[in-house]
């Protein structure tokens, strides 16, 4: 388990969670959504990846419902980041105390172990409510994940942090 006590400055990336209105098959079906073409044809081209995987037997472009095919699936990517309702526990006395000691004893791996495990537990309730509310908003529509990093460059900089699925339903996972 990695315990991160302070902030940490380096490249960051975030998931999106999209309901896209029709199966994204042509460049249109993205462009139509998106302000800008080079940002529309990335979008396109992962799509289009995500499709043949889809094909090769990995889940994407899926119809949405709710199935707890699909809740799962949107509850652990929602998990696996920071989401609006996210605990981040920084300001937590138990944590800084955690995050206090010079010396790491077995009790205070224990005492650690218990708090991480309570604040992922409510975190995970947190992110399936957030995926129930997806996905009773967005049924029939289709779901696609999209990954950005600002580790990639400037673009893929404004790919993660504009907001470039603003005319769709989505969610942003970020992931620092």
């Amino acid at each position: 388990m990695k315990l991160k006590c302070d902030f940490i400055t380096n490249s960051s990336s975030s998931s999106f969670i999209v309901a896209w209105p029709t199966k994204i098959k042509e460049y249109g079906d993205v462009k139509q959504f998106m302000m800008f073409t080079e940002q529309a044809q990335v979008v396109f081209e992962d799509a289009k990846k995500k499709n043949k995987e889809m094909e090769d037997g990995l889940i994407q472009g899926l119809i949405i419902d709710d199935s707890e095919q699909i809740l799962n699936m949107v509850t652990e990517e929602i998990s696996n980041g920071y989401f609006e309702g996210c605990d981040s526990y920084f300001d937590d006395k138990e944590f800084q105390e955690i995050c206090r000691v010079d010396i790491e004893t077995e009790e205070h791996r224990e005492k650690s172990r218990k708090f991480f495990e309570k604040v992922e537990e409510k975190n995970k309730k947190t992110a399936r409510g957030l995926a129930e509310k997806f996905v009773s908003e967005n049924k029939g529509k289709f779901l696609y994940f999209f990954s950005y990093s600002d580790n990639d460059g400037e673009f893929y900089s404004k790919m993660e942090h504009d907001d470039i699925f603003s005319k769709l339903e989505y969610l942003r996972i970020s992931h620092h």
